[in-house]
């Protein structure tokens, strides 16, 4: 696909279910011999993939597979370089979580990413990140140990997501107390930026702004609900800008990672109490050049992802 693009399966208030099969991902043997030329990681650990997703009337049923971190990395960075070897799918379905956090005084959290990570300095919600063995509490000595692989907590949501409540509290200097999220995913979604899978979903932590320590090394915006439309309907035209180190005039000329804008328009009412049209949303950012497809997902719809790459 050409451009700027978004996929979006939405949950519309269904219960999420990762349900893992335990089988390993093949990947080839060109992804496998660049996986070992990459810098090797701080720790290795299981990430689920999704294999099939399954919509019912009150619940969305992921199907899973598994693989190690080093090979999720080999993978996404063959598909962002666009790597001769690459797989040929749009993105890597690998699972990640996080939520768009709220402020006491109704703003959303914004960080940029640091340098040598994917998707460097660009910004994005926080917290977010794999579904992974490491993020398992307490945490093992060896993330990437066999056994983790049917630890169950691994496939827990909400003790997913409990870690990344820890996150940013910690971030803030907080207590984990006053980070709250709403379980219920809003949907599954990748795009051209991100080129992964990931799942979405909004939380709050009970402090304002000013209140929230920050590193020096570290560079946050706070956007107001008030300026949360102008912001999602800036991102056609966004799209294509480079969003590595891009310094913004304002809150609102922000250009977000795929996850976070598409975080933002069905995360909207949720986090504001207001309405958001997600429809003519879609159809206006479509204009300025950013496309989002939205997949039927009424009860009985399927949808299958690869197993091999």
């Amino acid at each position: 696909r050409e451009g700027a693009w978004i996929d979006v399966y939405p949950f519309e208030g269904r219960n999420l279910h990762l349900l893992p099969n335990y089988k390993r991902v093949s990947f080839s043997k060109e992804l496998s011999d660049f996986a070992q030329t990459l810098p090797p990681p701080k720790f290795d650990a299981w990430i689920p993939f999704a294999n099939e997703i399954n919509f019912g009337r009150t619940s969305v049923n992921v199907n899973s597979s598994i693989a190690q971190y080093r090979m999720v990395k080999a993978t996404t960075e063959s598909l962002a370089k666009k790597l001769p070897f690459a797989p040929e799918v749009e993105y890597n379905p690998c699972l990640s979580a996080g939520f768009l956090t709220a402020t006491k005084d109704s703003k959303i959290i914004f960080q940029r990413r640091p340098d040598k990570v994917h998707c460097p300095r660009v910004f994005i919600h926080e917290p977010c990140g794999y579904i992974s063995s490491g993020y398992i509490e307490p945490r093992p000595e060896n993330p990437a140990d066999e056994k983790h692989v049917k630890n169950p907590r691994l496939y827990d949501m909400q003790a997913q997501l409990n870690r990344r409540r820890r996150e940013i509290a910690d971030t803030f200097e907080m207590p984990i107390e006053s980070v709250s999220c709403d379980h219920i995913q809003d949907f599954f979604g990748g795009g051209w930026r991100t080129v992964e899978g990931y799942f979405s979903t909004i939380g709050k932590i009970d402090a304002e702004e000013k209140d929230l320590k920050r590193s020096q090394d570290e560079e946050f915006v706070f956007v107001p609900f008030e300026q949360l439309k102008d912001l999602i309907y800036a991102q056609g035209r966004l799209s294509k800008v480079n969003p590595v180190g891009y310094n913004p005039d304002n809150s609102t000329d922000l250009p977000l990672l795929d996850e976070s804008t598409v975080g933002l328009i069905w995360g909207y009412e949720k986090l504001t109490g207001q309405k958001l049209d997600i429809e003519d949303t879609v159809e206006r950012l479509g204009r300025d050049g950013l496309s989002i497809r939205v997949y039927d997902t009424k009860p009985g719809m399927k949808y299958e992802f690869p197993t091999q790459f």
